[in-house]
């Protein structure tokens, strides 16, 4: 069962660098303001739609173990979590031992197994046909999952330019 994380107030050290495109998300989260608008308005300025955010205590998310959970669309967290998708979403077993970011979309996850075909039908069907998908890798073969996505089900040559940029 998947905790689902709650963003909630932070503090900035005096001097600590924020990156610029994070200002005012930070700056809200320190008046304790709600942050989904702020999220949204990160991820839209890099051409995406929708923003999810996990991380897990097992070196693979699968494993028993604490798997906690964010996501920019409520209904595919309920749905994601009673689905069992941790298991056999690509965007993250394909991360899992790789630095590297993954761009994916429908074209290129599909054939995998019927399964993973299942789970990316589901996903578009709630918004989520492409994107960008990374792993951050922490202490003791644990990760963090993050993906930007998109309802675009084919990145053509300009949206794979663009995705790179």
């Amino acid at each position: 069962m998947l905790q689902l994380l709650k963003v909630g107030p932070v503090n900035v050290l005096p001097g600590q660098f924020v990156p610029p495109f994070l200002e005012s998300l930070v700056a809200a989260a320190g008046r304790g303001e709600d942050l989904l608008p702020y999220i949204q308005g990160i991820i839209s300025s890099f051409g995406f739609e929708s923003f999810e955010y996990g991380i897990s205590t097992t070196p693979h998310p699968d494993q028993y173990g604490l798997t906690c959970y964010f996501s920019t669309i409520p209904m595919w967290i309920t749905r994601y979590d009673r689905m069992g998708y941790i298991e056999i979403d690509p965007r993250v077993f394909l991360t899992c031992k790789s630095a590297i970011p993954l761009v994916w979309d429908q074209s290129s996850l599909r054939n995998i197994g019927p399964r993973v075909d299942d789970f990316l039908e589901d996903a578009r069907a709630h918004g989520i046909a492409s994107g960008v998908s990374f792993m951050w890798h922490g202490a003791y073969d644990t990760g963090m999952c993050v993906t930007l996505n998109s309802s675009i089900p084919i990145n053509n040559e300009i949206r794979a330019k663009a995705i790179a940029s």
